[in-house]
């Protein structure tokens, strides 16, 4: 560790420095003589030194920026644990009266250590360095080099498929970096030299050789769910719904029920604060509701009265994740939800959803370094993932979907692994001549203000079954049947040059095509089915969000969500063979 600073005046600098041991000059530092050094150190207080023990650690997933992006950094208050920035810079003033500090990355001599890679091209690649806001300290990662997110947008993926994204730095080596800080104005500066690496919580990582498949399950594929979980009361487990196994079996081991106190006051008057309500230790979020709020002045998304909301408008689209924080594999997952269906631009696309997915180009730059072949739908699912929608609700139609994705980007090009979907409709209210093939497995009569759902999904090494409850209308959670269930792929291609497409038009499979996907568990029972399409056989991670293309700035559609829990059987489902497929 070392300490070093200018000395225009006599300082001490560093932590608490009884003596001037530890105290390194630089090359262009003047240096003064010890016995003063040591004796003003004895007399007072450093004037300006880092708080901090020198090890900083990064947690299993923090967002990646390029180096010339700065519209992920623009949060004015630079929150930790909001998804932005990974730690903060702390240093202790003597006298608690300075206005302002500038801290200044001034080196990261081992950079080289670690690069981010093109997802599909893995020799193409980029540095990873450490980047640091000049007025907060708060920490951040970016790549040096933004063509290989300029490639990504021109496949159609989006800047959020990029680098701009939750990325996993589980190997990423402890690596020496020398920051600074002074007060403007003054001749005063003081430097440390800190070490920065992954999180230490999977030691036992270290037990695997590198660069082999056992090692990336180590490093990226581990389930993190509370250590101490609430307690699921009768009811709870009286309520769940016709399942693989008898109710007795599960456990609750995660539960977010939006139901903390929130902080009155908390960013303006009038407003309360409710997502300083949400566990740091679950989601990345924004803690300040009023960073974001329409032409009324009413934030996108909140906690209030028992519930999570979000809606979005022209200037913003909220989102909270579980990205790094809480992942699961199996188990029956059930929300919520009211959806409010009054005034709205039937013209604008909005889309409200609740996934549990794969961590998508997160992973896939890292497989090929762990020497993972990923041809065929058996390696996606073991390796990679799927993704799991457990709604998507669209207001200009009033009506919500579910499915299971595998493959939904085609990123994975072999003709093996063509993108396929289950879906399952659900419509709140009839609007003219909609219509689907298969059939929703509900349509509302009549449209009414608000409607509220609870969905539920159980996922097992077999394949999934879901739920679903209108309330007014079902005393509860019915089985959506296979005749409701669709079935599509979308189909492959290959160029003269071998590379390998997929049709922009998705397939229905009809018949026994249809029918090779699902299973049911006892003869004759329609309840037991089993969806055997897209199962994911990794933890996958919370995503909940509101997005589209909003014509306005003024808020027309809330979206509630009352609760998210989840279930596991005490056997894990040790006793179902896995399918792949």
């Amino acid at each position: 560790m070392a300490f070093v600073a200018r000395f225009p005046r006599l300082i001490a600098v560093g932590l608490a420095l009884a003596t001037v041991v530890g105290v390194v000059a630089r090359h262009d530092v003047t240096s003064v003589p010890a016995a003063s050094a040591a004796s003003a150190i004895g007399q007072e207080e450093p004037a300006l030194s880092f708080v901090s023990d020198g090890r900083i650690f990064l947690e299993p997933q923090v967002r990646l920026y390029t180096s010339d992006d700065t519209s992920g950094r623009t949060d004015t208050d630079h929150n930790i644990g909001g998804g932005r920035y990974f730690d903060r810079v702390e240093v202790r003033e003597r006298d608690n009266e300075v206005d302002s500090l500038r801290f200044v990355i001034e080196d990261q001599p081992d950079k080289s250590m670690y690069q981010w890679c093109h997802h599909r091209e893995p020799v193409r690649c980029a540095h990873v360095e450490v980047g640091i806001v000049e007025d907060s300290g708060a920490l951040f990662l970016f790549a040096e080099e933004a063509s290989i997110t300029t490639d990504i947008i021109e496949e159609g993926l989006g800047l959020d498929a990029g680098l701009n994204r939750f990325h996993y730095v589980g190997d990423f080596p402890r690596q020496r970096v020398e920051l600074s800080v002074e007060i403007p104005g003054q001749d005063l500066k003081v430097y440390r030299e800190v070490s920065l690496g992954s999180s230490e919580r999977s030691p036992d990582c270290a037990d695997f050789p590198s660069q082999n498949a056992d090692r990336y399950t180590c490093l990226f594929l581990a389930e993190a769910l509370p250590s101490d979980p609430p307690s699921a009361s009768a009811d709870m487990i009286t309520a769940l719904p016709n399942l693989v196994q008898p109710k007795a079996n599960y456990r609750l081991v995660f539960a977010e029920e939006f139901d903390g106190t929130p902080e009155e006051d908390g960013c303006k008057p009038g407003l309360d604060n409710g997502m300083v309500t949400l566990s740091g230790d679950v989601w990345h979020f924004d803690t300040n509701p009023c960073n974001n709020v329409d032409s009324n002045g009413v934030p996108c998304a909140n906690v209030e009265d028992g519930s999570y909301y979000m809606a979005v408008i022209t200037s913003c689209s909220p989102e909270i994740n579980s990205n790094g924080k809480v992942r699961f594999k199996y188990g029956y997952i059930e929300v919520k939800y009211t959806a409010d269906m009054t005034a709205h631009s039937t013209a604008a696309w909005l889309n409200m959803a609740l996934s549990i997915s794969d961590p998508l180009i997160l992973l896939k730059h890292k497989y090929r370094r762990y020497d993972i072949p990923v041809e065929d739908y058996e390696a996606v699912t073991r390796y990679l993932g799927t993704a799991i929608n457990l709604f998507e609700f669209l207001p200009s139609s009033r009506s919500e979907v579910s499915h299971q994705w595998i493959n939904p980007y085609g990123e994975q090009r072999f003709t093996t692994t063509e993108p396929r979907r289950s879906s399952k409709r659900l419509r709140l209210c009839r609007r003219g001549s909609q219509s689907s093939n298969p059939a929703p497995f509900y349509t509302g009569t009549t449209c009414k203000s608000t409607e509220t759902i609870t969905r539920g999904i159980e996922w097992t090494p077999r394949g999934y079954r879901t739920f679903f409850k209108v309330d007014g209308v079902h005393d509860s959670l019915a089985v959506v049947p296979m005749g409701n269930i669709s079935i599509g792929s979308w189909p492959s291609s290959v160029s003269t040059d071998g590379q390998v497409s997929f049709s922009s038009s998705e397939r229905l499979f009809t018949g026994n095509q249809r029918e090779q996907f699902f299973e049911f568990l006892t003869d004759g029972d329609s309840d037991s089915i089993l969806e055997k399409i897209g199962i994911s056989h990794i933890p996958l991670e919370f995503e909940l969000h509101a997005h589209g293309n909003p014509s306005n700035n003024r808020i027309q559609t809330k979206f509630e969500i009352d609760y998210i829990r989840v279930f596991q059987p005490i056997d894990r489902y040790t006793g179902m063979e896995p399918v792949y497929q």
